[in-house]
């Protein structure tokens, strides 16, 4: 999407802030662009809320199935499947947002 959005950049009087690598076609922001705007700092932090959002999100449901089971969930209804695959969100929202990745560790290494 990013690459569609850059591409777009002439369109929009915004040609100063993109460049085009010739060899692969792709765009990005420029280093004068990237340097003085406050636009990469807002990708930073939207990149950042995305993916402890989808880290959350994957291990949370992982959890569930786990906990569960496909069937037993297929049988639930709605708001009973959300109030319980909820509670797994909340546990690892606040393991992450008090530990971040510290206490993440894979056991068969």
């Amino acid at each position: 999407m990013e690459q569609k959005i850059l591409a777009l950049a002439n369109e929009f009087g915004m040609e100063e802030m993109v460049e085009r690598n010739e060899k692969t076609g792709e765009h990005f922001l420029n280093k004068e662009f990237t340097t003085h705007s406050q636009i990469v700092k807002h990708i930073e932090n939207f990149e950042n809320a995305t993916f402890w959002e989808e880290l959350i999100e994957r291990l949370a449901r992982r959890d569930f199935i786990k906990k569960y089971g496909e069937e037993a969930i297929l049988q639930m209804s709605i708001s009973e499947r959300f109030e319980k695959e909820m509670s797994f969100h909340q546990e690892y929202h606040k393991e992450f947002g008090e530990n971040g990745l510290d206490n993440l560790q894979i056991h068969n290494l």
